[in-house]
């Protein structure tokens, strides 16, 4: 069976894709999301022109993700061990975006 990834694209035969997922499901329970992240982002680069798209059907990992461990692994200045994402990266508190939170709770208890 023969997976088409793209239009017109090179095609990975459902075997490698197999071996993507095989390899990332051994891991995925060891990894925490940066290294999922970078994980990915090296095995897209390895396959090389449609990489990340292999890599995405294979593991679930979207598109976006995987492009931001390429970024990590091509930047200048890494990531900090032990941070996950830059500063500022991810959900703001609710306190940040509704001042009045901590208050309104507060009165309800």
């Amino acid at each position: 069976m023969i997976r088409c990834i793209g239009d017109n694209a090179t095609m990975h035969d459902a075997q490698v894709i197999d071996g993507l997922e095989l390899k990332f499901n051994s891991l995925a329970k060891d990894l925490d999301e940066r290294g999922q992240r970078r994980w990915a982002a090296t095995e897209a680069l390895a396959l090389g022109y449609e990489g990340i798209t292999a890599v995405s059907l294979a593991t679930g990992l979207s598109y976006h993700t995987i492009r931001n461990g390429i970024n990590v692994l091509e930047s200048d200045n890494p990531l900090p061990s032990g941070r996950q994402r830059r500063s500022g990266g991810g959900r703001k508190p609710l306190e940040a975006s509704q001042e009045d939170l901590v208050r309104a709770i507060d009165r309800l208890v």
